[in-house]
This record gives C-alpha cells, structure tokens and sequence, in this order.
C-alpha cells in the first residue's frame, strides 16, 4: 500500500464524537486491501445462512487488524452477535475476557471451550444459533497492542482443552496472504448513534476457496467511543466546501 493510500485510509478513521470519550479501538489497515466482500471471494458467497446479515457488497478491509489506541478507560464493553456461518469445518470464536486470563504470550489454542473467553461454536451440535448475542467485558490495553481476539478452524466442540494443533486467523496477524484470513468492514453507526463492524472469516476449507461465510460475527460498542469511526471523505469535504461557499454567497446576496 502506498503512502497516499495509507494516508486516506488514516483519514477515514477517526474518533466517535462525544464529550469526554477518545476511542479505545481502531482499524489498522496496514497491509490491508481496501475493496467491497464481492472484489475478493473466489468460491461461493452464501447469503442465506446469516439471514439479513450483510450482503457481499459491503466496503471494508481484508487483512486489517483491529489495535488499541491507548485511549479511553481501563475496561470497557463489547457485544457480539453470531450472524451466521456456511462450513464444513466446527469453527470456533474466541476473544480475551477481563481480567486477561490468556496473559503476554498467551494462546487461544489452549482456552477450553468452556472457559470464559469462547464466544461461539459453529457445528452440527452446537446449541449457539444465528442472532445469538453475547457481551463481554474487557482491558483495554497500551496503544498499538492487538485486541485479542481470534478464529480458529475445526476445532470440534467436545475437546474441552481447546483447541490445540488447529490453525487460526488471529488479530494483530491477520493477513490476507494467509490461507486463513477475515475481512472487517468499514465501520457503521446504527440507529442509537453506536458503531459496529462485522468480521467474515475465510477458513481455508474446500479446496482454499475464499468465501468469507465460514464464519461471520458482528461486535458492536455498548456506549460511545469505543470504536473509530468513519469521518467524510476527501470528495465529501470538498462538497461541503462548496455548499458553504453556496451558503455565503446566497447570505451577501441578502445583504445587499
């Protein structure tokens, strides 16, 4: 990604408005590739599993991590939502609980599947279900420090010591040059004025195809200022420019 590139990407990332509250997560695009879901699957992107959940349309990042910004409190809140999946594969969620119970250098791979940081569980068996929600308490960390969170693939629900030896699409290393990947969307704001983003994890499976419905999970803030949000683009100014200078002009006109 060239400077430019990385420069608007910064640009159309900044903070939630609100009166005392800097965000304490970020999108970090470094690396990444900007596109709509649709410019990036080469297998069979499966709407009806997820329901209403987001179309193949939708803008965001393959390859994109999400990091803290050192801002903010020292805990704070997120809700995730399991929109639904389309894989062969038991994939499993799983991201960090306050206090942090993985510690530095810590593995997911080792969390059992009933411990305190799984969040869902995608297999024949599973009693999770699309539209299934949980909210999660976290530590907000140092800035530039990965939030943890992390897919891994087959991992089959009854092994309760984890989910060692199975490949995973962990945050802070997710790449799109790996066979297992996510996208996250750009960030959105819903009708309560809170943002949200959703994550489609492509698990390798079926021959490498990249779908991205392997898995797909929505996190939204529970209050203002978690999340960065996207800010007008470049374009979007230039169009408020020029409605004010309308603005001016249509005032002296009055004047007169």
């Amino acid at each position: 990604m060239n400077k430019l590139t990385t420069m608007a990407a910064a640009i159309t990332l900044a903070s939630v408005f609100s009166a005392n509250a800097l965000p304490i997560l970020e999108i970090d695009t470094t690396g990444a590739t900007q596109g709509a879901l649709s410019d990036f699957i080469s297998g069979n992107y499966n709407p009806l599993p997820i329901g209403s959940g987001p179309s193949a349309d939708i803008n965001g990042w393959w390859g994109a991590n999400i990091l803290f910004t050192g801002n903010g409190a020292d805990t704070f809140d997120l809700t995730w939502t399991l929109v639904g999946s389309e894989s062969g594969f038991d994939n499993v969620a799983f991201a960090d609980k306050f206090p942090n119970s993985l510690g530095d250098g810590g593995n997911f791979a080792t969390n059992p599947l009933d411990g305190p940081n799984l969040l869902f569980v995608d297999n024949d068996g599973s009693s999770y279900n699309s539209g299934d929600t949980v909210t999660r308490t976290y530590s907000n960390e140092d800035a530039g420090e990965a939030f943890g969170f992390e897919f891994v693939a087959n991992c089959v629900e009854g092994v309760v010591n984890g989910c060692v030896g199975k490949t995973s699409a962990e945050n802070g290393m997710n790449s799109r040059n790996d066979a297992l990947n996510f996208f996250i969307s750009d960030m959105q704001i819903d009708v309560n004025g809170l943002s949200f983003a959703y994550l489609f994890f492509n698990d390798g499976g079926a021959g490498g195809d990249i779908d991205f419905d392997d898995m797909v999970l929505k996190v939204s803030e529970t209050g203002p200022g978690t999340f960065s949000a996207s800010i007008p683009e470049p374009a979007s100014f230039a169009l408020l420019g020029l409605a004010l200078l309308g603005f001016g002009v249509a005032r002296r006109k009055q004047r007169v």
